[in-house]
């Protein structure tokens, strides 16, 4: 029979920490960044859309509410794996790239997005929600402005490892390319700088004869969280 001085000493003291709490704890503070996060993105796009005076076709509505469910479905997905795994635990990037293309792929019509990614990729659960975001910014842009008249859009999205171990991905369609005076860019591209700069990603605009393909560049240690 057990003792009361040994079921005392197996039972944590009233206040103290204790695993699960803690890990408890840290999936609610990263969900809730990740929620925050969606939410200033859709209050952005609200705003642009706003802004723009027009009506949007039905493809790119389709597009961005798909996004929008995307990064939901993504966030519940964290969200369970915070629970049963270790809070540094890494998520496969590849299979929300797929997700994120199949949604993408449904509003644009059969063969009309390529996909090449890689098998496999583990990266910190705090880098995926941006990338995502800003892959998915650039998927929509590619559908709105990369299309030469009288054609269909045709986009490919291909994501490979480099030599040092980081990642490397690329939004491509066949448009028109980026004007010298658009350099800058508009909502969209500020948008995807912002999201890049904060996964310490590199991110480029290269405008060719075939269209325009935007890259972001990971570094290697990308399973490491940022600070």
């Amino acid at each position: 029979m057990t003792s009361n001085v040994e079921v005392e000493r197996n039972v944590p003291a009233k206040g103290s920490p204790c695993d699960s709490c803690d890990q408890i704890r840290e999936a609610d503070h990263r969900i809730a960044n990740h929620l925050a996060l969606l939410a200033g993105y859709v209050r952005l796009k609200a705003l642009e859309l706003s802004r723009a005076g027009k009506q949007v076709d039905a493809a790119t509505a389709h597009m961005m509410l798909a996004a929008v469910g995307v990064q939901l479905d993504l966030i519940a997905s964290l969200h369970r794996g915070f629970l049963n795994a270790p809070p540094d635990a890494a998520v496969q990037l590849p299979s929300r790239l797929k997700q994120l293309c199949a949604a993408v792929g449904g509003a644009l019509g059969q063969g009309r997005l390529r996909v090449d990614v890689l098998p496999d990729y583990p990266m910190a659960p705090e880098r995926v929600a941006p990338l995502t975001q800003a892959v998915a910014e650039a998927l929509i842009n590619a559908v709105k402005h990369g299309v030469r008249h009288g054609q269909a859009p045709e986009i490919q999205l291909r994501a490979a490892r480099t030599s040092d171990g980081g990642l490397v991905v690329e939004v491509a369609d066949r448009g028109p390319g980026l004007p010298s005076e658009q350099a800058e860019g508009g909502t969209g591209m500020k948008l995807m700088r912002a999201l890049c700069a904060q996964i310490g990603a590199t991110l480029t605009f290269a405008s060719q004869p075939a269209g325009l393909v935007v890259r972001i560049m990971l570094p290697g240690g990308t399973m490491k969280t940022p600070h």
